[in-house]
């Protein structure tokens, strides 16, 4: 039986009632160090708006620090926000927003953010964060995309339309001229920005009809790597539950700093930022992403500057700040408050955490600080969460055996034939408080240690179902199969991403879907084969994708297989995939000469030979807004003859591949003045 909203609070009671009880030493100290009242108080709140008015209440001084795109720095209070936050609740009321209406919140990392949040809650309506349409490069977001039902439009207005957005609040300088005027809840209150709505607006909001703890808390879009983007309903249940668990995890402290770049559109900024520190009260400094990829030493200097402890970012941030931050600019940065790097989003890369702690330990950065996590928005974030202060779990296994069997198999360093006989895993920890995983195999049973399957997770943080679903086709795997979605199956949440548990540890192999299956009978995992491919001296960082299409696809951009012919049939008929690999190149950076380079790579550390190689130009591969590539996107684009059209035409181009390699020649001589006069660190 589906689990129920009831339920859901039944169980977030029981976790409340029996947190003083019986605690282990540890825990009790833990506890003792907030005061036992005041931890006892903050598992009682009913609400996240209650969770602001509290804290506010309390009145201690701490606050959020926002840093700006162009690096300037502005602190509000607690309950500065929740006055500014009453405000733009009374100004949607003047509106005409009611209890259960859905305002979308077309805002990035800013106070404007924070007031629509919570002022939408205040009032009992439901805030939908949604990533604005306008980026720190512009071309992003004119990725192109496949028209459905022949319908070209913004894919905001699109999805404020299929949610039932009653509002869409923006912030300055998204251009809201194609927003719908009707969505599928009736005419728009309004759309425009936060100066707009507040005009002539005083005073502080009340709510007509205090909503209770199962009531939604907000919608969060998934991030649609695997596919379309899907509506989350999360309740105010299962977000108290899971921040609460966070903190159980983090042992956090009255005076711990948290400093962050992810943006708040993004569950891991929502939950693991603002929704965590405000319900601890903890001092937040949130750095606005553009400036992050701009300047990501700001990143380290706030918690320098801050005396942050605690951090949470995808890998791809930690290998982006190693790759990009100079030398230069981190005169006088002091790390060693830093005691927690969470990190999640995405694979886990042990030779980037040990990479980043070399290259930072000089100034004062601690020895096992990072903490791999496992999540998804559909548990509101947290599941598992890797052992505080402990190493992290490597995990050596036979990649032969898995890739041709499906078999986790033990191998010892000693025991490789050679290094890329070997893969390593980095463990993601056990789950936390409240939660439940298990392994579950194709015919639907549980399975035991090292036995590789899909996971399965049930907790008082798990959705109930999803909003706004529509019956458009889902998109194809790498065998033409339809995707299984991440879905619940009675109280439990089926993930669709594969892994296995050892020693009590959960490991992460990948999506199930984006697994690419050769006509030699083995199964390869992108994202392994992503890693090599961002290695490659030419390749901008983290732009590597790879993904497979079916073999019967015939003719694929210019590729010899020939639908029709015995070969593609036989491959069709036993679910056979090909690899496809794509990437962006760094500027003035010869095709050719990478593509030599990726090969070579690949076959000789995973003996694999891509069918096709796709070389594209900056800023082409469509992501998610945590980083992660959208393998289901670019595979449609790719099969549509529609991905970065641009790059193709310079190739076919004479003159301009003269000039690509002009440029080149001009590339690789100031990158390497750079690199010997600003002692950059590039760890491949």
């Amino acid at each position: 039986m589906l689990r129920g909203k009831k339920q859901i609070a039944l169980g977030l009671a029981i976790q409340q009632e029996d947190a003083s009880k019986n605690l282990p030493a540890a825990e009790a100290e833990w506890v003792a160090s907030w005061g036992e009242d005041d931890f006892m108080g903050r598992t009682q709140w009913p609400r996240l708006d209650e969770v602001l008015r509290a804290t506010a209440l309390r009145d201690d001084g701490a606050g959020v620090y926002i840093v700006d795109p162009r690096g300037g720095q502005e602190f509000r209070s607690y309950k500065q926000i929740m006055a500014y936050a009453a405000r733009i609740g009374a100004g949607l009321q003047a509106k005409g927003v009611a209890p259960g209406d859905r305002v979308m919140l077309l805002q990035s990392t800013g106070f404007d953010f924070l007031g629509s949040f919570f002022g939408a809650q205040a009032i009992g309506a439901t805030p939908i964060p949604f990533a604005p349409p306008r980026t720190l490069k512009p071309k992003r977001a004119r990725i192109p995309k496949l028209p459905r039902n022949g319908a070209r439009k913004p894919s905001f207005a699109g999805y404020a339309e299929r949610l039932g957005a009653r509002v869409i609040l923006a912030e300055r300088g998204v251009d809201l001229g194609q927003a719908p005027t009707r969505t599928d809840a009736g005419a728009l209150y309004f759309c425009g920005g936060v100066s707009a709505l507040l005009d002539g607006v005083p005073g502080a909001a009340t709510a007509d009809s205090p909503a209770s703890p199962t009531n939604p808390a907000y919608i969060q879009l998934t991030a649609g790597a695997t596919g379309r983007m899907r509506g989350v309903e999360l309740s105010q249940a299962n977000i108290l539950s899971n921040v609460l668990a966070i903190g159980r995890a983090l042992r956090v402290q009255p005076d711990d700093v948290g400093v962050s770049w992810v943006p708040p559109y993004n569950s891991m900024g929502l939950v693991g930022i603002i929704c965590f520190g405000l319900y601890w009260g903890l001092n937040m400094v949130m750095i606005h992403p553009e400036r992050f990829l701009q300047q990501p030493e700001d990143w380290l200097r706030a918690i320098s500057r801050h005396g942050g402890t605690l951090s949470v970012a995808p890998n791809f941030g930690y290998h982006y700040t190693l790759r990009r931050c100079q030398q230069s600019n981190l005169s006088g940065l002091d790390l060693s408050s830093w005691r927690v790097a969470m990190s999640g989003a995405e694979p886990v890369r042990a030779q980037h955490m040990d990479a980043f702690e070399r290259r930072f330990s000089q100034y004062g950065l601690k020895h096992d600080l990072f903490l791999p996590v496992y999540g998804l928005a559909e548990a509101t974030l947290a599941v598992t969460f890797g052992g505080l202060g402990e190493p992290f779990g490597l995990d050596g296994i036979n990649r032969r055996v898995l890739e041709n069997q499906g078999i986790v198999e033990p191998l010892p360093a000693e025991g490789a034939n050679s290094p890329a006989e070997r893969l390593h895993l980095v463990s993601v920890g056990r789950p936390v408080e409240g939660v439940d995983v298990k392994i579950v195999g194709d015919d639907g049973g549980e399975l035991g240690e090292r036995e590789c399957g899909e996971i399965w997770v049930r907790g008082p943080n798990c959705m109930s179902t999803y909003v706004a679903e529509d019956a458009a086709p889902r998109p194809a795997c790498s065998d033409g199969a339809a995707i299984e979605a991440t879905r619940m199956v009675g109280d439990w949440l089926a993930t669709s991403d594969l892994g296995y548990v050892a020693d009590g540890q959960l490991y992460i192999l990948g999506r199930a879907c984006d697994a690419v299956r050769t006509a030699r009978g083995r199964t390869l995992y992108p994202d392994e084969v992503e890693l090599f491919v961002n290695s490659v001296d030419g390749i901008r960082v983290g732009s590597a994708v790879a993904f497979s299409v079916p073999a019967a696809e015939g003719n694929i951009n210019g590729a010899p297989a020939q639908a029709g012919s015995k070969e593609a049939v036989a491959d069709a008929q036993t679910g056979v995939s090909l690899l496809v690999i794509g990437y962006e190149l760094q500027a003035g950076t010869e095709a050719r000469h990478v593509e030599r380079a990726v090969r070579t790579l690949l076959k000789k550390h995973l003996s694999v030979d891509p069918h096709t190689i796709v070389p594209l130009s900056p800023d082409s591969v469509p992501k998610t807004h945590s980083g992660k590539v959208r393998r289901s996107l670019v595979r449609e684009l790719f099969l549509a003859d529609r991905l970065d059209r641009r790059t193709r035409a310079e190739q076919r181009d004479p003159l301009k591949r003269v000039i690509s390699r002009a440029q080149s020649s001009v590339t690789r001589l100031r990158d390497g003045v750079q690199q010997h006069l600003s002692g950059w660190f590039s760890d491949t």
